[in-house]
C-alpha cells in the first residue's frame, strides 16, 4: 500500500497498555489523519464555456486533473447522480455518468480534460439548469466509504441567475406560437357573407395558442425577458409584400395586431383571440396569412424569431348575380338542346349539387299547373354546373316524350324550389344569392320541329370483356346491327358515329337514326321505315327496357349483352335548321357569354363552346348530298373553330404573362436567399476562425501548464 507512519509509543501506567500519537507519515485508502495524503486528487477548471451558447449546441468546458500524491494511484471522474446532464469526454472517454470513469495518474501527473455538455433533450422548454456537478475521487477510498477521503467537486457553469448563482443557460429560442381554433383544424380559412356580422365591420377572429402558456410562462412573463412582439401578418396570394392585420382596441381605436396588446387576454391554457378587422381595411380576394413571433437581436433565425406555418383563404361577401340572359338568346329552343346560365362569379358546384332547377311546360303532363301533372326537376334533366356557367338540357332517355312538347312553352326556374327545400344556389365561396331578389325564372318555347325530318341523336353503351382499340370497327357494326334488328327498320337509317372504349370492358358510341326518306313518308302508316326517328327511338329505348315487343323483329340471336342508351336529342332537319339557327348578333353575344363562363380547366378539358357545332359534325353522319348546304355548314363550323382558336389564344397568353410575373417573383425570392446563405456563410466562417484562435489558445495554456508542471516537480 506504499502508507509509512511515524507514531510516538506511550505507556498508560493506571491501565497497563500502550498508546500510540501519529506524528507523521504518508497514506491512503484510507487516509489516516496526521500523515500526508499518498493519492491527492485536484480539479480545477481552465476554460469555462462563453454564456452564449445556442439551444442545439453543446458546452465544451476545459478542466484539469492531477495526482499530487507520492503514489501512482486509480481515481474516477464523473458527475454527481443529482446532475441530469449528457455529458461527455470528447478525447476518447465515453458518457460521462455518476458511476465515474477510471484514470490512472502518476506521482504529480496532472491532465486536461474537455467535458461536452449537451442539454436535456427530455426538457424540450428548458434552456437553464443547475451546475453540473463534475467530481474528481480516489477508487479506492470510494469503494471503501462512498463519502470518505479527498473528494474533489467542480461546480460546472457558463452564467449566472438574477440572484447571482452559477447556472448552465442556453440562448433560449424566440418562444413559438402556434395557429388554434378552427385555423389549426381546416389550416384555411373562408369569410363570406355568412360570417359577416349586422351590428359591427367584417373581422375574423383569430386564436393562437402559447405552448408555454401552460407551464406559467404567459405571453406577458416572456414580454418582460426576450419577446417584442406577436404579430399577425397578411397578404394577396400572388403578391410578395406581407402587411400587418389591424384590430380594433376596447376604447374604438385601430391598432396593430400584436398579441402583446395590452387588451389581450390570454386564458389559463395558453389561448389568445384576435378579431383581423376586413371590411373597409382588406379588399376582397384569397390571402395568406402568418403569425410570428420577434425577440430582435441578433444571430440564428430560431433565436431571432419564430413564423407559424403559412395559412391561405379566402375573404369574399360578394353575392353572385346572374350574368347576362340564357342561352340561346332566341325564343325557341331545339328538344335536348343545352341551355345555359351565366353568373358573375363561379358557382359552387361540388355534388351532389346544392340548388333546385324546375323545368314546367305549359300545357302537358309536364307542369304543375295541372292537377296530374309534374313538372322536370333536376332528376329529369342532364345538369352541368362548371365556372361561372349553369347548363342542363331534357334527359330525354328517360321518359319524356318529344311528340307531347313540340311548340309548347317552357318556364325555367333555378335555386331554391318551394318553401321546404334547404337547397341554395351560391358561388363557390358559398356566398348565396340575394334572397330579396329571388330565384332565376325565364320563358322560352319548344320549337315546333317536323319529325318527318329530323333526325335522333344518342349514345349507345354495350358492355363488351373484349374491347380494343383494334375491335372497335367490328364492335360498331354489331352495335348497328343490333340496333337495326331490335327496331326493324332499313339499313341505311342508322349511322354509328365516334366511337370508344371505357375500362377495356364498356363500348361507348354515338349514334344517329336518320328521318325517313321522302318516298317512305309517302308509304302506310303501318310501315316502320315511314315512323320518324324520334319514334323509332323510343321502339328501341322501350325494348332495351324490356316494356315493349310488339314493334320490329326479335333479334337474329339471343341478346347476352347489356345495353344503355343515353344523351338523346333531336337534330333538324334543313328547313327548321335554317328557321332555328341563332342570328349573327345573338351568336356574338352567345359567344361571349360562353367565354365568359367557362373556366380555364374547363377550356382544358376541350369543351364545345357552341352547341350547334356538335349538330353540324353529327348532319355530317347523314352524309347528305346537298353541296349548297355542305359549304354552308362547314363555313359555320369554321368560323366557330377561329373564334374558338382566337379565345384560347387569349387565354394561353394570358396564362403565359402570369407564369412569367410569377416566375420573376421565384427568382427575386431566390436571389435573397441566396445572399443570405452568404450572410450565412460568412459568419460561419468568421465563428470558425475565432474557434481556431481559441484552440491555438488552449494548446498554448497546455503547454504551459506542463511546463509549470515539469518545473514543480
Amino acid at each position: 500500500m506504499d502508507d509509512e507512519f511515524v507514531v510516538d509509543i506511550y505507556y498508560d501506567n493506571k491501565y497497563g497498555t500502550f498508546i500510540f500519537n501519529t506524528v507523521a507519515g504518508r497514506s491512503r485508502c484510507i487516509f489516516e489523519e496526521g500523515t500526508l495524503p499518498n493519492e491527492d486528487p485536484q480539479l480545477r477548471l481552465l476554460r469555462k464555456e462563453s454564456a452564449f451558447i445556442y439551444p442545439d449546441e453543446s458546452m465544451i468546458f476545459h478542466v484539469e486533473i492531477a495526482n499530487l500524491g507520492f503514489v501512482t494511484s486509480t481515481f474516477w471522474l464523473g458527475q454527481e447522480e443529482s446532475s441530469e446532464f449528457d455529458a461527455y469526454g470528447p478525447d476518447g472517454m465515453s458518457e460521462i455518468d455518476e458511476n465515474g470513469h477510471v484514470i490512472v495518474l502518476t506521482p504529480g501527473e496532472t491532465k486536461i480534460k474537455y467535458i461536452e455538455i449537451a442539454r436535456p433533450n427530455a426538457i424540450a422548454d428548458r434552456y437553464k439548469f443547475p451546475p453540473m456537478q463534475l467530481f474528481f475521487k480516489s477508487q479506492c477510498e470510494a469503494d471503501m466509504l462512498p463519502d470518505y477521503g479527498d473528494y474533489n467537486i467542480l461546480p460546472l457553469a457558463n452564467a449566472v441567475d438574477d440572484n447571482g448563482q452559477p447556472i448552465l443557460k442556453w440562448i433560449a429560442p424566440c418562444p413559438a406560437v402556434h395557429w388554434a381554433a378552427e385555423l389549426k383544424r381546416d389550416r384555411s380559412f373562408l369569410f363570406n357573407i355568412l360570417s359577416s356580422s349586422e351590428d359591427g365591420a367584417d373581422a375574423l377572429s383569430v386564436t393562437i395558442f402559447n405552448p408555454l402558456g401552460s407551464g406559467g410562462n404567459n405571453v406577458t412573463k416572456l414580454a418582460n425577458h426576450t419577446l417584442e412582439e406577436i404579430v399577425f401578418s397578411y397578404r394577396q396570394v400572388g403578391t410578395s409584400t406581407w402587411e400587418k392585420g389591424l384590430t380594433q382596441t376596447p376604447t374604438g381605436s385601430i391598432a396593430t395586431m400584436d398579441y402583446l396588446l395590452s387588451h389581450v387576454k390570454e386564458d389559463n391554457y395558453g389561448f389568445l383571440t384576435l378579431d383581423w378587422l376586413l371590411e373597409g381595411m382588406v379588399q376582397e380576394g384569397d390571402y395568406e396569412i402568418v403569425v410570428e413571433t420577434s425577440c430582435g437581436g441578433s444571430g440564428p433565425a430560431e433565436v431571432q424569431g419564430f413564423q407559424e406555418t403559412v395559412i391561405t383563404g379566402t375573404y369574399d361577401i360578394t353575392r353572385p348575380e346572374q350574368y347576362g340572359k340564357a342561352t340561346p338568346l332566341r325564343q325557341d329552343i331545339i328538344v335536348g338542346e343545352e341551355i345555359s346560365v351565366y353568373f358573375t362569379e363561379e358557382v359552387f358546384c361540388q355534388t351532389p349539387l346544392t340548388f333546385d332547377i324546375r323545368v314546367d311546360i305549359f300545357g302537358t303532363n309536364y307542369s304543375d299547373a295541372l292537377e296530374d301533372g309534374t313538372s322536370l326537376q333536376k332528376r329529369e334533366l342532364s345538369v352541368i354546373c362548371e365556372g361561372r356557367r349553369i347548363g342542363f338540357q331534357l334527359d330525354l332517355s328517360v321518359g319524356i316524350e318529344v311528340h307531347a312538347i313540340l311548340g309548347k312553352e317552357f318556364e325555367v326556374e333555378i335555386g331554391k324550389i318551394g318553401n321546404t327545400s334547404l337547397s341554395s344556389l351560391q358561388d363557390k365561396n358559398e356566398n348565396p344569392m340575394d334572397p330579396l331578389k329571388g330565384n332565376i325564372k325565364f320563358t322560352k318555347r319548344f320549337a315546333n320541329l317536323d319529325l318527318s325530318s329530323a333526325a335522333t341523336f344518342f349514345v349507345i353503351n354495350m358492355e363488351n370483356s373484349t374491347c380494343s382499340t383494334e375491335s372497335l370497327e367490328a364492335d360498331s357494326e354489331t352495335i348497328r346491327d343490333e340496333i337495326i334488328a331490335i327496331i326493324g327498320i332499313d339499313e341505311g337509317r342508322v349511322k354509328v358515329g365516334d366511337k370508344s372504349c371505357q375500362l377495356d370492358s364498356t363500348i361507348v358510341a354515338e349514334v344517329v337514326i336518320a328521318p325517313p326518306t321522302a318516298s317512305r313518308r309517302l308509304m302506310a302508316r303501318s310501315d316502320i321505315n315511314s315512323f320518324d326517328s324520334a319514334s323509332l327511338f323510343y321502339i328501341l329505348r322501350d325494348t332495351l327496357d324490356g316494356k315493349d315487343e310488339s314493334q320490329g323483329r326479335k333479334l337474329r340471336t339471343k341478346m347476352t349483352t347489356s345495353y344503355s342508351i343515353t344523351s338523346m336529342r333531336l337534330l333538324p332537319g334543313k328547313v327548321d335548321f335554317e328557321k332555328y339557327s341563332t342570328s349573327v348578333e345573338n351568336k356574338y353575344e352567345e359567344d361571349k357569354l360562353t367565354k365568359w363562363g367557362f373556366d380555364q380547366e374547363a377550356v382544358s378539358r376541350n369543351y364545345n363552346l357552341v352547341s350547334i357545332d356538335e349538330d353540324l359534325r353529327n348532319q355530317r353522319l347523314l352524309k347528305k348530298d346537298d353541296t349548297a348546304d355542305n359549304n354552308k355548314e362547314l363555313n359555320l363550323l369554321k368560323e366557330n373553330l377561329r373564334k374558338k382558336v382566337q379565345w384560347l389564344e387569349q387565354k394561353l397568353k394570358k396564362k403565359d404573362e402570369e407564369l412569367e410575373n410569377r416566375d420573376e417573383e421565384m427568382r427575386k425570392k431566390d436571389e435573397e436567399l441566396r445572399k443570405r446563405d452568404e450572410d450565412l456563410r460568412k459568419t460561419y466562417e468568421d465563428l470558425r476562425k475565432k474557434d481556431e484562435v481559441i484552440r491555438k489558445k488552449d494548446e498554448m495554456l497546455e503547454n504551459e501548464m506542463m511546463i509549470i508542471n515539469n518545473i514543480v516537480k
